[in-house]
């Protein structure tokens, strides 16, 4: 994929990979466009990178990959640290769905690469 045609990609510098996912469960899930630079995962509205809906720190984050599928789709959690001092070591769960096994795999791959 050219990643070259969005111009605001221009101050992102070591895209590891990027594409659609479908960010939480059920009636509160959105379709997302994740782009994965270093340790910060950014989602967007679409993949016109206009409207920037997120971003996560993955440093220190764990994955989790539900084993299989399910009717939807190839779901995978994303578990971060959260700067909370009064609650050291709690994680917030990201719950993302890929639309087949090989993106899913990717994803995991990259992101696991990804954190430190």
């Amino acid at each position: 994929m050219d990643i070259t045609r969005w111009p605001s990609l221009e101050g992102i510098e070591n895209v590891a990979h990027e594409g659609y996912l479908v960010k939480g469960l059920g009636m509160r899930s959105k379709k997302r466009y994740f782009v994965l630079d270093g340790v910060s995962l950014q989602y967007f509205a679409d993949d016109s990178l206009a409207e920037m809906k997120g971003e996560l720190c993955i440093k220190d984050a764990q994955l989790s990959i539900f084993s299989g599928t399910t009717a939807k789709g190839y779901y995978f959690e994303i578990l971060v640290p959260q700067n909370n001092p009064s609650e050291p070591g709690t994680m917030r769960r990201y719950t993302v769905n890929a639309t087949t096994l090989e993106e899913r795999a990717k994803w995991c791959l990259c992101l696991a690469q990804n954190i430190l």
